[in-house]
């Protein structure tokens, strides 16, 4: 996996009960399906494959939001894509607790997937605070 995206989440934004929306989007237009991997503070917490390429748009969110502590969360994340000729999406989903990071100190944040070079299909990333 190559990383595309990195930024330091600061210590103690997120507080006890706030979160983070990441929101990936683009067009992929190889061959192959894209994989986005989120890792936060070191470990995987949300993967999502992009549909085959030929044009194909996707857009992935991620919640990372914590559990009335700094140092337990719980993350969702959504897949929305369709094909260049498709007009409605179709979607996937995951969820639960996925990570025990401690929020109360500096946390890096890498957004990374399976392509390289000029192939990255992510034409746009944003992280907002919840």
């Amino acid at each position: 996996l190559r990383t595309f995206a990195t930024t330091t989440i600061p210590a103690n934004l997120m507080g006890k009960n706030g979160g983070l929306r990441i929101t990936v989007g683009g067009e992929n237009a190889g061959a192959n399906a894209t994989t986005i991997t989120t890792n936060f503070g070191g470990q995987d917490v949300a993967t999502s494959t992009s549909p085959n390429g030929n044009g194909a748009f996707f857009r992935a969110v991620i919640y990372i939001v914590n559990l009335n502590s700094t140092s337990t969360q719980a993350c969702d994340s959504t897949l929305v894509q369709a094909a260049a000729t498709d007009t409605n999406g179709k979607g996937q989903s995951d969820g639960g607790q996925c990570a025990s990071i401690n929020t109360a100190v500096d946390v890096t944040l890498l957004l990374k997937a399976n392509t390289a070079g000029s192939n990255s299909p992510v034409n746009y990333w944003f992280v907002e605070q919840l």
